[in-house]
């Protein structure tokens, strides 16, 4: 497989194959659900902060396999005291400081919330599923669902992202890819 480099997220390779699949998504699929259009730069920076985040945090397949570092044995055997107390700790835990890692998913959310917006975050997915549908030669294809599929790998998900905002100018009609952000 032929691969170039590119300056998202660290000079991730990305995939030429899928990148000279990628047709234009037509001006609707720019529009996000608030009725205005999103350009490929704005997707770019979404995917690039995605991969950012994803890279201090960690990335995991599958949510819910995060191990929450605390044994909890069975009630018989505990006080009162030594069960409030587990309890405790549980939930500073889980409400503490967000640092588990992060399925690709919550990673595009996250950064939807905080640095973008969900108009972005969604075409942003529309993007890799594009990408994906182009490197599986599916009819059609989920990033997400392709990001939780058994045996995937860091190293794939930094080129889907690296794949997908480098194909962001591509992708978007004329009028969308030239606009400012």
């Amino acid at each position: 497989m032929s691969e170039t480099t590119t300056a998202v997220a660290v000079s991730v390779p990305v995939w030429q194959e899928a990148l000279n699949a990628l047709t234009t998504l037509p001006e609707h699929v720019w529009t996000g659900r608030s009725g205005e259009p999103v350009t490929a730069a704005a997707v770019t920076c979404h995917l690039q902060a995605t991969a950012d985040l994803l890279g201090a945090r960690g990335w995991v397949r599958t949510a819910g396999n995060e191990d929450t570092g605390v044994e909890l044995p069975e009630a018989g055997e505990m006080t009162v005291k030594a069960m409030l107390s587990r309890l405790y700790m549980v939930a500073r835990n889980l409400l503490g400081p967000d640092t588990q890692s992060l399925t690709l998913s919550v990673a595009l959310w996250k950064v939807g919330q905080s640095t973008t917006d969900s108009d972005t975050e969604n075409i942003s997915l529309r993007v890799l599923d594009a990408v994906v549908t182009a490197r599986t030669g599916a009819r059609s294809a989920s990033s997400s669902a392709w990001a939780e599929r058994e045996g995937r790998t860091w190293a794939e998900i930094t080129q889907l992202l690296a794949t997908g905002a480098a194909a962001s100018p591509l992708l978007a009609p004329t009028s969308t890819s030239t606009q400012a952000a």
